[in-house]
């Protein structure tokens, strides 16, 4: 709605109600057919989003509002996407800055409660005898039951206590504990621990250690080697952990290494290589884990997990990423594409 109204020094126009296109999304992409086009936009093709507005709408629905469900949805899924900013988020879904910013942590909220249940959970017995076969046919080794790592994720650096949050480089981040399987699937994630926290200390602090240690996991089923020897099921982790009975890590070579030690660190390689390759995908797909997450510490914690959670909904579905995706070794280990969060305090649209 407009109203025209004479302004001191001149004529103009004011705006009531700012008018607002939905454009973009009914006619470029909604009513497109190329799947190309949604997987590169929404990193998922339009079937798959359809059911994803299936699942979450009815937690997201509301009568007071003129914007409908399938584009809330749409525009939070743009923006974990792209990391595009706020202002160019709202623009091309036709929503005010305002409304987008209610209304993505409704969505993402909504994501979380319904997708966790099914897509990030240990697997159960008959599910982890497959993940331990597809191991071992790719590295040789028996019983894993995955592969554990951290990454880094870019944050708004806090006012207070700012350097907890520093890793190297002076990069102000959250540290996301990342353990998955062969095919690239999270099975356990935390996150939320400050950038400075080494992989043990992450570890340590997690709910999955706490698991582990109460007999919960990685306590069946054994497998018999070496004349009678029973094995666990273990993790595979690379040096920045501490072997366990459950977790093995490479062993350190050097010129007087065994043949034996050599063979089993480049088998444990080969195997834990899945994990590095998850992160990869995971940031490839949600740019804003790599250009940065401006929102506050808890929300920035929440959106990772959302972005796993659709990261394994995607994995689970063989939905293949777009050529224009891509992540290079480095990014996918420390989880930064751009400079910016250095300052205390410091607020960065990006």
């Amino acid at each position: 709605m407009l109203a025209a109204a004479e302004e001191a020094g001149g004529s103009g126009v004011c705006w009531w109600v700012k008018e607002r296109s939905l454009i973009w999304y009914d006619y470029y992409l909604s009513r497109g057919y190329e799947e190309s086009r949604w997987v590169a936009t929404l990193r998922m093709p339009k079937r798959f989003f359809r059911v994803i507005v299936e699942k979450v709408g009815p937690l997201v629905t509301k009568a007071d509002t003129r914007f409908r469900t399938d584009v809330r949805i749409a525009a939070t899924l743009f923006r974990l996407a792209t990391g595009s900013n706020y202002f160019h988020t709202a623009e091309r879904f036709g929503v005010g800055y305002a409304t987008l910013q209610e209304f993505m942590p409704e969505v993402i909220s909504a994501i979380i409660r319904v997708l966790g249940p099914s897509y990030l959970k240990w697997p159960q017995s008959e599910d982890m005898r497959k993940i331990t076969r597809k191991f071992e046919r790719t590295c040789g080794l028996p019983n894993i039951q995955g592969a554990i790592d951290c990454t880094f994720v870019p944050v708004r650096c806090p006012a207070q206590h700012a350097d907890s949050y520093y890793k190297r480089k002076y990069i102000a981040s959250l540290v996301l504990q990342g353990i998955s399987d062969v095919d690239g699937a999270f099975l356990d994630i935390s996150c939320g621990l400050l950038g400075s926290c080494n992989d043990r200390r992450v570890l340590r602090r997690s709910r999955f250690l706490e698991k582990v240690e109460a007999g919960e996991l990685l306590r069946e089923p054994t497998v018999t080697i070496n004349d009678g020897f029973l094995l666990r099921p273990y993790l595979l982790g690379d040096a920045g952990y501490v072997l366990e009975n459950w977790l093995m890590c490479p062993f350190s070579l050097n010129g007087s290494s065994s043949a034996g030690h050599r063979l089993f660190t480049e088998r444990q390689i080969r195997g834990r290589i899945c994990i590095e390759r998850s992160f990869g995908i995971l940031k490839a797909r949600w740019r804003i884990l790599t250009v940065g997450i401006t929102s506050s510490l808890t929300w920035a914690s929440k959106i990772v997990h959302c972005c796993c959670m659709l990261h394994n909904f995607l994995v689970k579905n063989r939905v293949a990423m777009h050529d224009s995706m891509s992540v290079g070794e480095h990014e996918a280990r420390s989880g930064w594409l751009f400079l910016g969060f250095n300052s205390p305090g410091c607020i960065l649209y990006l």
